[in-house]
């Protein structure tokens, strides 16, 4: 894994979007690599995790960002789960249910502010999104 995180993360890597990263992994080999090399991140895992158990917990996948804490600081961070907008948008559709309710769909979306200093003309904000469908 070693090897395919220096990669993923060469000296010129501002930011990466992954799908499908499990929860413990994002927090005992991602995060915790990655805060030694210049990275700060955001994860969230999908919606089932709130109905398993911690054990389980580890295990569900999810979407995660990180990015250089030299050129970027995290303004803001959303998680869309898809169930949770069918339901409200359905308008009773119990097609639209069954067809969205049975997965565990999320979307994870980040503002993120470049540095003043990366460039003169003062603050850029850039915006990034990852979708796990």
């Amino acid at each position: 894994m070693k090897v395919q995180l220096s990669n993923l993360f060469s000296e010129t890597t501002s930011s990466v979007f992954l799908q499908e990263v499990e929860t413990e992994q994002y927090y005992t080999l991602f995060l915790g690599t990655l805060k030694d090399r210049g990275y700060d991140g955001y994860f969230c895992p999908k919606s089932r995790a709130k109905l398993v158990s911690e054990q389980e917990r580890k295990h569900v996948d999810g979407c995660a960002v990180f990015f250089k804490t030299e050129k970027f600081t995290l303004v803001q961070k959303h998680t869309v789960e898809f169930n949770q907008v069918a339901m409200a948008n359905s308008e009773g559709s119990e097609v639209m249910l069954n067809r969205v309710m049975t997965k565990d769909n999320i979307g994870v979306a980040v503002l993120l502010e470049l540095n003043k200093d990366m460039f003169s003309s003062g603050k850029t904000r850039q915006r990034f999104g990852s979708l796990l469908w």
